[in-house]
């Protein structure tokens, strides 16, 4: 996998790099984790994104960006766990932090250290 970078406008894009980020509620309860990686090529995010368990929903996608100029698509990878308490789930989301677990315990497997990057104003401190 290819782990180079450019720099554009809004930053600077690492490709391969794996960046994760926690939300917060209106209570300030962390209620949502993303995690992304952005790749050269759709080959190598669908390589990456298929190392992954299938229950820990990593999904491979195309993301579209102007870069000098030139629209170019490049292979995005997302992973999304919602924390979120509900009447469904008695207050608890155990199947979120399983999954969650589960997607930074494969991370380690493959001896890929995540970065955080808080993206907004309700990034929360987060461990699991």
């Amino acid at each position: 996998m290819s782990n180079d970078t450019i720099t554009h406008k809004y930053g600077t894009v690492t490709f391969g790099q794996v960046n994760w980020d926690a939300f917060a509620d209106n209570n300030g309860a962390v209620n949502y984790v993303k995690a992304t990686a952005t790749f050269r090529t759709q080959l190598e995010a669908e390589a990456f994104a298929f190392r992954f368990a299938k229950s820990l929903r990593v999904r491979k996608t195309t993301l579209s960006a102007d870069y000098e100029g030139a629209w170019k698509q490049y292979g995005y990878v997302t992973f999304e766990a919602c924390l979120g308490a509900s009447n469904v789930n008695g207050g608890v989301n155990e199947t979120g932090m399983k999954r969650i677990r589960g997607f930074f315990k494969a991370l380690a497997n493959m001896s890929i250290t995540p970065v955080r990057v808080k993206h907004c104003a309700n990034s929360v401190d987060f461990s699991w």
